[in-house]
């Protein structure tokens, strides 16, 4: 059964210095574009694939990027119609946009978005200081990001998320405070922070690499982190994924989804999708999508993705990295009626040494990365895998 549907929309007003996701400033593509989105959906739709592993009913359809705010509401209804045409939707399914504080300011189209069945907003907030903005090169500044959270809330998004960056270059931790003070005022019912990370084909990359710009150290980042998971704490939040934070009853169903490794398929340039054995992902391309689907006349030129058939080993070792991200963990039990594998036959000594050294706790019959140690938790999971 498939979990949900994400759509890649591969367009952005101005880059960020950050960003490595595919996107493109270029917007003259996009009729064309969007006209091979729709063609994809239906080409792997239950009408046209009867692989029992991609059907529905979904319960979630993602829109994110790149900008989706961006598109207008005609092209996004025609997404929405189009996957409820061709797919089994369940009534409640969480339907997510994602969008930028600077298309925010029209409260008709909030509405509209609500109308036409989006229920969820996850806004790119970043950082609540115009400088930390400003050397991001968003689009938006500080008080737009506060008014853009007011309107979504005024128009009825009851469901909503916004996403925050610390660890940037010579930051105090007071600015990170200020920052945990803002969305304290916001009360939104769930939020993302990720730290800040050096990607080679960004413009942050180029920096670092010619030593123009310096990266906060590690102990930094560690002491910031700290503060986060106090302050999250305090508030009432659930850290249940190393990045992210909810109330009760408010956790992300699409990325949820993804740690638990339900399917999903992925449509657009630069899409993923993951079924129980296969991974497949769409050329990175906004140009070469639209040449070599040739969905719309049924002609393939060339393919327009690739794929990769995983293993027993590949879906083990999968199961150990996203579960060890997430407060739930992994069960011992589990894993080995899945995979006929477990990490503390497979890899004793190593999960031995884990358990003592506080890196692993058991909660409840079930196996975690305590928060503090969160933070290295890739090379936890990592320790643990069958090669």
């Amino acid at each position: 059964m498939m979990s949900g549907i994400y759509f890649h929309i591969p367009y952005c007003k101005q880059a960020c210095h950050y960003c490595d996701f595919h996107f493109s400033t270029v917007l003259s593509t996009r009729d064309e574009l969007l006209k091979a989105m729709r063609a994809e959906l239906f080409s792997r739709s239950p009408d046209n694939n009867r692989d029992a592993r991609m059907d529905g009913p979904l319960q979630s359809i993602y829109f994110g990027g790149g900008t989706p705010s961006i598109l207008t509401l005609d092209e996004l209804q025609a997404l929405l119609d189009d996957t409820h045409r061709h797919f089994s939707v369940t009534e409640d399914a969480e339907i997510t946009l994602e969008a930028n504080p600077d298309d925010l300011h029209d409260a008709d189209k909030l509405r509209a978005w609500r109308d036409m069945g989006i229920n969820r907003l996850s806004i790119g907030l970043q950082s609540f200081h115009d400088a930390d903005l400003q050397w991001m090169n968003r689009a938006h500044n500080r008080n737009e990001a506060l008014a853009a959270v007011q309107r979504a809330q005024d128009a009825g998004f009851e469901a909503l998320t916004v996403d925050l960056i610390y660890g940037l270059p010579n930051w105090s931790d007071d600015e990170w405070e200020q920052n945990l003070r803002e969305l304290e005022k916001l009360q939104v019912p769930h939020f993302s922070a990720y730290i800040l990370t050096v990607e080679d084909k960004t413009a942050l990359g180029h920096q670092v690499k010619t030593g123009k710009q310096r990266m906060t150290d590690d102990s930094a980042i560690e002491q910031q982190y700290a503060l986060l998971c106090d302050w999250a704490k305090a508030q009432g939040y659930d850290h249940y994924e190393v990045s992210n934070f909810a109330r009760v009853g408010k956790r992300a169903v699409h990325n949820s989804a993804y740690w638990t490794g339900a399917p999903y398929l992925g449509i657009g340039p630069g899409a993923h999708s993951y079924s129980a054995a296969q991974r497949r992902w769409n050329v990175a391309s906004n140009t070469r999508y639209i040449r070599a689907s040739r969905l719309l006349s049924g002609q393939r030129e060339e393919s327009y993705f690739e794929t990769e058939e995983l293993t027993l080993k590949d879906r083990y070792n999968e199961y150990l990295m996203t579960g060890l991200r997430t407060a739930r963990g992994i069960s011992l039990e589990e894993a080995e009626e899945r995979f006929g594998m477990r990490p503390d036959r497979a890899e004793p000594e190593t999960w031995q040494h884990l358990i003592n050294s506080g890196q692993l706790s058991e909660v409840k019959g079930r196996y975690r990365i305590p928060e503090p140690h969160w933070l290295m938790g890739d090379g936890i999971s990592s320790g643990l895998f069958v090669v």
